[in-house]
């Protein structure tokens, strides 16, 4: 049973290794390197609030940063539906999955607060109410994770526990991906 979860979880890994390096390399062109792809901090001319928003969705760290939030779904959806199938938690499955998922949580918002740090003050004040909006959720989230670390942690995790702690992380991670005008990947 362990080498099977094993098995599965490094499977799993690997395709979102896969995914996500494909997702980087769909959003830059290929004729540019990465950082060619960041937005100049020059003073331009005046842009439409949509021309500005696709210019900072194209921003590498924002890139890594919703790549980072899709993995965690995938890894949280993973853990929800295998306490689901088999009714019992798999200890090692869903300690390696909450790793990851806090992982993810850890890099996100990492490439998110570098994200921020691009943007011009003129930008980051016309958006202080979406980025205050961002912060929340994000400290909601951690929280959320904090709680299904606790689950897993426990020597008999409780798979109506680690459910329910689940469902409640997809919509947020849900939430959060409609906040960048995303909608989560999910079988």
């Amino acid at each position: 049973m362990r080498s099977r979860s094993t098995i599965i979880f490094l499977a799993l890994l690997l395709g979102l290794i896969t995914i996500s390096a494909k997702m980087v390399s769909a959003q830059t062109p290929p004729d540019k390197p990465i950082a060619a792809t960041r937005p100049k901090t020059k003073k331009a001319p005046a842009v439409s609030m949509q021309t500005e928003m696709t210019r900072m969705k194209q921003e590498p760290h924002h890139i890594l940063a919703m790549s980072y939030l899709e993995n965690m779904a995938i890894f949280v959806e993973a853990l929800r539906a295998q306490v689901e199938r088999t009714k019992t938690v798999d200890v090692e499955f869903s300690r390696a999955a909450g790793a990851e998922i806090n992982r993810s949580y850890m890099r996100m918002d990492e490439h998110h607060r570098d994200h921020l740090a691009t943007l011009s003050e003129a930008t980051r004040t016309r958006l202080k109410a979406h980025i205050e909006q961002e912060n929340k959720q994000h400290a909601q989230l951690k929280e959320q994770i904090a709680a299904l670390e606790k689950d897993v942690e426990a020597d008999k995790p409780d798979a109506q526990e680690v459910i329910a702690h689940t469902a409640d992380l997809l919509l947020r991670l849900d939430t959060i991906a409609k906040l960048h005008g995303r909608m989560l990947k999910r079988n």
